[in-house]
C-alpha cells in the first residue's frame, strides 16, 4: 500500500532530476533538454495531487507551468532538426529558432527566481502532504484519473476522425503519464490500460508530429506514404482503446 512518504520520495526524486538536468542543459550536454522535460512531466502529474486550490498553491503550479512551455519551442525545433536533411534550404532558420528556444531556457535556469521556486515549491509541497491525510490523498488520485478516464471515454465515443485526434491525444497522454508516476495508487484496472495508452499516444504524436511540420511548410518527401500508414496504425491503436475503456 503507497504511502504518503513515497509519494514525496517520488516528487523528491523528480525534483532531484530536473535540477541535474538543469546543470546539464547550462553544460550543452546532449540530450540534457530532453531528460529535463520528462523529470518536469512527472514533477507536475503529481504535484497539483498534492496541492490545494488555494492562491500559493495556484501560483506554485503556474510558475512551474509557464517554465515547461518555455522549454517546447527548443525541444520543438530540436525534433525538427533531427528529421530535416543536412542540405534543406530552412535548416539555418530551425536551427536560429532553436538557438533562440534555449537561450531563453538557460535565462530561466540561471534567474535568481529557480532557487526561490525550487524551495518555495519544496516547502509548500511538505506543508500541504503533513496536512493531507493518506485516504483523501488517494482518492483525489483516483478520482483524477476518473475524470480522465472519462473524458477519454466521450472523446472516443464521438468515433473522431484525424481532424479530431488532437484531443484524444492529450486525453491518452495525461491519463497515461498519471499511471506512470501514481499507478500505485490506482486499481489495477486503471494500470492495465498503460500499454494500450502507450501504443496509441506514440502513433498520435508522430502523427501530430508531421502534421505540425507540413503546416509549418518543411514537409519531406516521404511524408505523404508515412502519414497514411500512421492514420491506419492510429485507427487501430484507437479501435483497441476504445474496446478496453468502454
Amino acid at each position: 500500500m503507497p504511502t504518503k512518504k513515497q509519494l514525496f520520495r517520488t516528487l523528491s526524486d523528480a525534483m532531484a532530476h530536473i535540477e541535474s538536468q538543469r546543470f546539464d542543459v547550462l553544460a550543452g550536454r546532449d540530450d540534457a533538454l530532453h531528460q529535463l522535460r520528462i523529470a518536469l512531466r512527472g514533477w507536475r502529474t503529481l504535484l497539483p495531487l498534492a496541492l490545494r486550490r488555494q492562491q500559493e498553491d495556484r501560483a506554485i503550479l503556474a510558475a512551474w507551468r509557464e517554465f515547461a512551455g518555455l522549454t517546447g519551442p527548443a525541444r520543438d525545433a530540436e525534433v525538427l532538426l533531427a528529421v530535416l536533411p543536412a542540405d534543406h534550404p530552412r535548416r539555418a532558420e530551425v536551427q536560429a529558432r532553436r538557438d533562440a528556444g534555449y537561450a531563453a531556457v538557460a535565462r530561466a535556469l540561471e534567474s535568481v527566481d529557480w532557487p526561490v521556486r525550487v524551495a518555495a515549491s519544496r516547502a509548500w509541497l511538505m506543508l500541504r502532504l503533513d496536512l493531507r491525510k493518506r485516504a483523501a490523498l488517494q482518492a483525489r488520485i483516483r478520482h483524477r484519473a476518473e475524470r480522465l478516464g472519462q473524458h477519454l471515454r466521450q472523446d472516443l465515443a464521438a468515433d473522431p476522425g484525424p481532424e479530431h485526434w488532437h484531443q484524444v491525444r492529450i486525453d491518452v497522454k495525461k491519463l497515461r503519464y498519471l499511471i506512470d508516476y501514481a499507478g500505485k495508487w490506482l486499481p489495477r484496472r486503471v494500470r492495465k490500460l498503460r500499454p494500450l495508452l502507450k501504443e496509441a499516444q506514440s502513433t498520435l504524436g508522430d502523427l501530430h508530429d508531421l502534421d505540425v511540420r507540413g503546416a509549418d511548410g518543411l514537409a519531406l518527401p516521404d511524408d505523404a506514404a508515412t502519414r497514411e500508414r500512421l492514420v491506419v496504425a492510429a485507427e487501430r491503436a484507437i479501435a483497441r482503446l476504445r474496446r478496453r475503456i468502454d
